[in-house]
């Protein structure tokens, strides 16, 4: 039996992917709080509004920005095995592009610098087509694979709802409300202190932030603990402001 931590879209993905293969059935996940989704939040309004608490849009329209297109489309292909998110996109796109679009967008992703975020790891697709195309973008693909930025109606936590009752459905059981307090290896098995009780399992797959499985094993893995702590990560705000139209002026 394994455990999967977490109910987030990580988590549900990885009891998704994990019923294709018998050898770690059957699955629990074990989400500490009363809903499934994790950062993905819809909140709606009594007038019909959704805020997203976490993602908003899913992929960014690019075929529109033709000086970035016309650039990247003449620009020849560099070889390197690794540079900066800055670096990639400034030398195809321009510096515009670089620090007015893609800054804003990965700090509001991932709170990251993208002067020290590695293209190849972050966004590896890009970074393959270039090697193989030698552009990023073909307008004929782009128009093919409708590159836009798209929504979901009734908001994005439709989508780990929607995951969730498909994993159930084919035999996994979601448990809410069981927080996972700590984790101990053993030899053949994995001990999960949950809820005050230790439950044993064959496997175990985190989906938690780094820093909350550091708390898990901190007991039995220092070291580990140490080093999980030691991934930097940030908070990000997201300010939503909801204007009706009787108090906007109609221009004269």
């Amino acid at each position: 039996m394994t455990a999967i931590l977490g109910a987030g879209m990580s988590g549900l993905s990885a009891a998704y992917y994990a019923l294709k293969t018998s050898k770690v059935a059957p699955l629990v996940v074990l989400e500490a709080t009363n809903r499934v989704g994790g950062w993905v939040r819809s909140i709606k309004q009594p007038d019909g509004t959704i805020f997203e608490k976490g993602p908003r849009i899913i992929r960014a329209n690019y075929q529109n920005i033709l000086h970035a297109l016309w650039k990247d489309l003449t620009t020849s292909r560099v070889s390197k095995d690794d540079e900066s998110i800055y670096s990639f996109m400034e030398r195809r796109f321009g510096r515009d592009i670089a620090e007015k679009i893609a800054a804003p967008i990965l700090c509001g992703i991932c709170g990251g610098d993208i002067h020290e975020l590695s293209a190849k790891s972050f966004m590896p697709k890009l970074v393959e087509f270039e090697k193989e195309h030698g552009s990023v973008f073909k307008v004929e693909r782009a128009k093919k694979e409708a590159w836009n930025m798209w929504g979901l109606q009734g908001g994005f936590e439709q989508l780990p709802q929607a995951l969730a009752q498909n994993i159930a459905k084919r035999g996994v059981n979601i448990k809410m409300e069981n927080n996972c307090e700590q984790i101990i290896f053993n030899k053949n098995s994995v001990e999960l202190t949950v809820n005050g009780k230790v439950e044993k399992y064959s496997h175990v797959i985190s989906s938690l932030p780094a820093k909350n499985l550091a708390d898990l094993v901190q007991e039995q893995h220092p070291e580990l603990s140490k080093e999980l702590l030691d991934i930097p990560t940030v908070t990000i705000a997201v300010a939503y402001y909801l204007i009706h139209l009787l108090f906007l002026k109609t221009p004269t």
